[in-house]
């Protein structure tokens, strides 16, 4: 039986923010983050995999394993930050605001591990590396986390962080890729920058609900040649059961005040 599709006056709020967000942004909706909770801490029961308490529509868990609060915190900086290029200052958007993802050897896991040191330190390291080159950076970053699979099929998870930034001369920002590693004749770009002309979107990809990751990834040879691919229950699960510990609110970075 094919269902009717609803007119627009007969949709409820929360499926009128779905047909917003989902194809203007890629966020997920919110039944597709409830059907992702929920699989999980079925999974989790089965196999005795302690996850903490579930969201409710009362109370959030503020956790980063639960992909509800993940979209609950991405729609918030969506939302905050709205109207940053105005708040940035001239100084910033003379040249406009820039995107940056930042790939840091360091970042690079056995998969089930956190960065050495845990998400604070690989923070701090981010910071104070990127400062050293560029002392006056201002940007908003978000930690993220890829399931990486390289060419000889070994598996391995890496941390990395995607930001909005502004205020950095062309040396400083040389210096950075200097500084993380980007070299002639590696096929990986541990840093990657770009204007930015939609303010929102970024934030949006930045804080976004969902995992990922890359297949036939390699550090060296003359082609990256990656390929981005959606996780299935059991890697989310292995995720989740590491990412419990943490709060969602851990993996935002401010380096100066943008």
């Amino acid at each position: 039986m094919i269902k009717k599709k609803k007119s627009l006056d007969q949709m409820t709020d929360k499926e009128l923010e779905d047909l917003v967000l989902t194809p203007a942004f890629k966020v997920p909706t919110s039944s597709e983050v409830e059907r992702l909770a929920a699989r999980l801490h079925k999974k989790a029961r089965a196999k005795d995999i302690e996850l903490g308490k579930r969201c409710t529509h009362v109370k959030r868990c503020g956790l980063l394993s639960c992909p509800v609060c993940r979209r609950s915190q991405q729609l918030m900086m969506m939302a905050e930050h709205a109207d940053l290029p105005k708040k940035a200052g001239h100084s910033t958007t003379k040249k406009g605001l820039r995107s940056i993802t930042i790939i840091p050897q360091y970042g690079e896991t056995h998969v089930g591990e956190l960065p050495e040191g845990g998400l604070r330190k690989f923070k701090r390291r981010i910071r104070r590396d990127v400062l050293k080159c560029a002392p006056g950076f201002q940007g908003l970053l978000c930690v993220d986390v890829s399931w990486n699979i390289g060419m000889t099929r070994r598996e391995c998870w890496q941390w990395h962080v995607h930001g909005i930034f502004g205020n950095i001369t062309q040396r400083e920002y040389k210096a950075i890729k200097s500084q993380f590693g980007q070299i002639a004749g590696r096929a990986d770009r541990p840093v990657l920058q770009r204007k930015v002309y939609d303010v929102t979107g970024q934030l949006a990809y930045m804080f976004k609900s969902n995992f990922f990751g890359r297949k036939n990834y390699q550090k060296t040879g003359e082609r990256r040649n990656t390929s981005k691919f959606i996780l299935s229950i059991q890697q989310e699960l292995k995720l989740a059961e590491v990412l419990c510990r943490l709060k969602v609110s851990q993996r935002r970075l401010d380096i100066g005040t943008l």
